[in-house]
This record gives C-alpha cells, structure tokens and sequence, in this order.
C-alpha cells in the first residue's frame, strides 16, 4: 500500500509540475509583449525629453562641472577684490589721521611707493633739525635765520599735506573701482548659480526618465530568461521528488522508547531537584543549621533547641494531675519554666547540653557571669536565659538572673513577681540589695527584676554603680546570668558585654538573618567582648539537615511525652 502510494504522489507530482510550467509559460509569454511596449515607450520618453531640452548625452554632467568651476573661481576672486577693497579702506583712514609737522608720520607702505611723499617727509625732518639747532644757539623766534627756517618748514608741512590729500584722492577712485568690481563678479556668480541650479532641475527628470527605461529594460530581460526557461521545464517533464529508500515491514516499534525516556525522566527529575535546592539554599537569607554558625559567623556553636510541640502540652497535665516540682511549689503555665516543669523534656535535655558547654568552652576558669543576648527582637533570648540559669540551678549551684533589658522587661511578668525594685532601684539605694533580690520557684534560682524603667539606660550601664553591682553580686552568687536587650536596635548589650565574663548570643532558625548576626557579632568584638558561642533557637528536629546527632532527642522526648504523630499544631519559641 505505502509504495503504491509513493508511486502516485509521484506521477501525480509530476502532472502538476508539467501543468503549473505550462500556464507559467503562456502567463510570461503574455507579460513580454506588455513589457516590450512599456519599453519602448520609456525610450521614446527619454529621447523627446533630450532633444527637447537640448541635452547630448554626457552634457549633463560636463556642464555641472563647468559651472561648479566658474561659481568657484568667481567666489575666489569675489574674496580677493573684498579683501583689497578693505585694505585700501584701512590706509584711507590711516592717512586720514597724518598730521605734517616734525612729529608726523607716514605709513611705510606710502613713503616707500610714492616718492614725492618721501623727499618732503626728508625735507620737513631737515628742516625741524636745523630750526632746533638754531634755538639750541640761543636765538630767538625773531631772528632771520630762525624766522627763515620756520616759514620752510610751515610750507613743507603744507606740501606734504597737500601730497597726503592727493594721495587720498586716488584711493577713492581705487575704492570706486573696486566696488564697481565687486559688484560685477557678485552678477557673475549669481548667473552661474542660477545657471547650474537649472541644469540640476533638467538631471533630476532626466534621471527619473533614464531610471524608468532601466527598469524596463532588467524586467524584459528577466521575463524573457524565465520564459525559456518554462518551456524547457513543459518540455522536459521533469520530477522534483525521488524515493530514497522504500518501506519495509517493521520488526519492532519504533516508539516509544521506554527505557530511553525512563532514564532521561529520572536524570531531568534529580537534576531538577539538585537546581531546586540549590537555588532554595543560595536564596536562604537566614541561618537554619548549625553549620551556618561555623561557616557564616565563625564563631562556636554551643548547641540547639528544638521546636516547642509537646512540652508545653506535657507541663500542662503534669499540673492538671496535681503533680509538684523540686522546691513543693506549683509552676506558672509560662513557656520560659517548660525546664522546670518537665525536667525530662527535649527541651530540658538540649538546656542542660547547652549548660554543659558553656561550663567547659573555658575549662580552667569557667565564666562567673554571663549575658545572654540575640541579635533581633523576638529570637527567644529571655526564654534561652531562663532554661540557662534553670539548667545551672539544677546542678547544685547558686544562680542570679538579672533583667537588664531596660527597653521591655519581661522576667518579672514571667515568674508573676512586682517590679517596684530590682536593678535601676540598687544603683541608685545599694542598701536595698536584700529587698530587691527574690527567691524563684526553681531551687537555687534568685530573681534581680529590672525595676523602673530610667531614660536613659545606656548611660545607667556605663555608670561605676553598675560596675560595682556585678562584682557583688558576683562574689554572692556562683554565676551571674544577665538577660539583655537585642543588639540591633540599641547598644546596651554592647555596654554590659565589656564588663562580663562571657557573652552567649542566641539566633532563631529560618529567622534571624545572617547579615544582622554578623553586625551584632561586630558590635561585641568592637568592644573586646568574650563571645563563648551561638545557640540555635526553634530548630526542627525532623529536617533531615540537622542529621543524626540529634535523633536522640525525639526519641527520648517521645518517651517522656506524646507521639509526635499526635503533636499540634507548630508553636514556636
């Protein structure tokens, strides 16, 4: 069937070109006769319009050339007959302003082309020499000889201004004519002008003219060439199609290739994939992993802590079941004692690893005092400080924490405590150290709130009150934990960090940005701040990133706690 086709779109192909060659032929055919006319009409045109106007056949470009030579050697000489006249117009008027007498003078250009001027410019310097050598004598104006000598002067001087004024005649005459001149060569280039722009009007239709009979004449001869060649192409009957190669019965489909597009979806499918996290993880603008904090602020990481799921849902049947903590006193349902109320939580357990390594980022002398801050609003610093000083408390030792975030204290709205007194009351009234100080529901946990907020508590930190605030509660308590405003809006952080043992900067995951962790970073080290590390706060445990170290964690917290199949809803730190 598919070769009987073949053979008929062949024979059929041929037909047509056979058909379509012939009405070709007979079409060009028909437009050489009108084009032969059209032809010889354009000729007559062009020849009428020549003979008509007086126009040889290489004239008109001859006769352009001759009058753009006239128009130019006639502006030549128009300039050079300018040029004189203002000349003789400038000595004119020079002569104008001669003055005969001993001190008068003449242009070079005068004395050296008429020689009448020069004998009587001679004559009157002569004369004034020897009427000054007859005064220098002694003799006075009435002498003879100097009264003779005067009148040959006076008729010297009028001489050679007669001479000057006759010389001054005939450059008027010489201007006259050179005016008459340059008027004449000024009708002459107007002529020519005029002349050349009427043999530029007779080009213009003579080359429309001359335009229209070469155009007549290509399309005549590319109509006749493609009419001889029609009548060949009728008479050859020739083929524009060839089979290369006949149909054969298929053994095996030819589409589609399985194999082939299953390996060429699975290699478009990882490479997608590789793009997709790739650009997802240059686009990241915040720090999500620990690896960030050694990478990007190169500075150590002392630990992370999970995502708030089922603590806070633990701490709160432990209480509905009436169950009392360390120290018989009933826990506030607040986030910041989640520690304290589930001791054996994923929370308590990434606390107390944090503890752990603060306690040994400096072996030898372990930090007395440490301030805990973060670099934005809102990365869970209050939260993280409270755990800390939980965590310590716990293992035995006698622990202060201070509210120094004088800009929006919360620690005592946290553990529902007044703030009348606490550290803006001791640096004014250090007397009232006792009175201001309050035991917590941890064990081993005392209380500094922040009292009255002052106006200004970057200069109340800078203060030597402050100073020696520190130090005695540093030789009261074993550690002194300090929470802090953020770094960013203002520096009272910057402040407290260069009277401190050690700072601890928190950052909240997939939030804080990188950029704002750097300069937070800056500000501490500009001050000569001891930064022990950076602890990663609102980590999700289950993101493949964070690996297997920290697989233990909801393991143990699932022990302890619900499923995380039951987990709500996400709320963060």
């Amino acid at each position: 069937i598919l070769n009987g086709v073949v053979d008929i779109y062949l024979s059929q192909n041929q037909i047509q070109l056979s058909s379509a060659a012939g009405d070709a032929a007979l079409w060009l055919n028909e437009q050489l006769v009108e084009l032969k006319k059209k032809l010889e009409s354009s000729e007559q045109a062009l020849y009428d319009y020549k003979r008509g106007n007086s126009i040889l056949s290489v004239s008109l470009d001859d006769q352009s050339n001759m009058f753009r030579a006239e128009i130019q050697q006639l502006t030549v000489s128009l300039t050079q007959a300018k040029a004189r006249r203002q000349q003789i117009l400038s000595r004119y008027r020079l002569l104008d302003q001669v003055k005969a007498g001993p001190s008068g003078s003449l242009p070079a250009k005068e004395l050296l082309e008429s020689a009448v001027l020069q004998q009587l410019r001679v004559e009157l310097l002569a004369v004034t020499k020897e009427l000054e050598s007859l005064k220098g004598e002694g003799k006075g104006e009435n002498h003879p000889q100097v009264s003779a000598a005067q009148g040959r002067k006076d008729a010297t001087g009028e001489a050679l201004k007669r001479e000057v004024k006759n010389v001054q005649a005939a450059m008027k005459k010489e201007l006259v004519a050179v005016n008459a001149e340059i008027g004449g060569l000024e009708e002459l280039a107007q002529n020519a002008h005029e002349r050349a722009l009427n043999v530029n009007e007779l080009e213009i239709e003579f080359k429309r003219l001359a335009r229209t009979r070469d155009t007549n004449e290509r399309l005549l001869s590319l109509v006749t060439e493609r009419a001889k060649e029609s009548d060949l192409e009728r008479m050859l009957r020739v083929n524009n199609l060839r089979v290369i190669d006949r149909p054969v019965l298929p053994t095996r489909p030819v589409s589609p290739r399985l194999s082939l597009n299953l390996a060429a979806g699975a290699m478009g499918g990882l490479l997608l994939g590789f793009l997709f996290a790739f650009g997802r993880e240059q686009l990241d603008r915040t720090l999500s992993s620990p690896d960030d904090i050694h990478t990007i602020l190169h500075e150590p990481f002392l630990g992370l802590l999970p995502r708030h799921h089922q603590e806070k849902k633990e701490k709160g049947r432990n209480l509905r079941r009436g169950q009392k903590q360390t120290g018989d006193s009933e826990v506030e349902d607040a986030l910041e004692l989640v520690v304290h109320a589930s001791s054996k939580s994923q929370l308590a357990e990434a606390a107390r690893r944090i503890r752990t390594n603060i306690v040994f980022s400096s072996p030898d002398r372990p930090p007395r005092s440490l301030l805990i801050t973060s670099a934005s609003a809102g990365d869970g610093k209050t939260t993280v400080a409270t755990w800390v000083a939980t965590t310590i408390a716990q293992s035995g030792e006698s622990v202060v924490l201070i509210d120094c975030d004088m800009r929006r204290p919360r620690l005592h709205r946290v553990f529902q405590l007044p703030n009348q007194l606490g550290v803006s009351s001791l640096l004014v009234s250090p007397e009232k150290m006792n009175d201001a100080l309050v035991k917590s529901p941890v064990k081993n946990l005392t209380l500094l709130p922040s009292g009255p907020l002052p106006p200004n508590p970057s200069e109340l930190f800078h203060s030597v009150a402050f100073q020696e605030l520190l130090v005695t509660l540093t030789e009261r308590f074993d550690r002194v934990i300090i929470d802090s405003p953020p770094l960013a809006p203002v520096t009272d952080s910057a402040v407290i960090a260069a009277h401190v043992d050690g700072v601890l900067m928190v950052t909240w995951a997939k939030k804080t940005q990188k950029e704002l962790a750097r300069r937070a970073l800056a500000s501490l080290h500009d001050v000569g701040a001891n930064i022990l590390g950076v602890v990663l706060n609102a980590v999700d445990l289950r993101d493949a990133r964070y690996g297997q170290r920290y697989d233990y964690y909801s393991y143990y917290g699932s022990t302890y706690g619900e499923s995380e199949s039951q987990d709500p809803p996400t709320k963060t730190l």
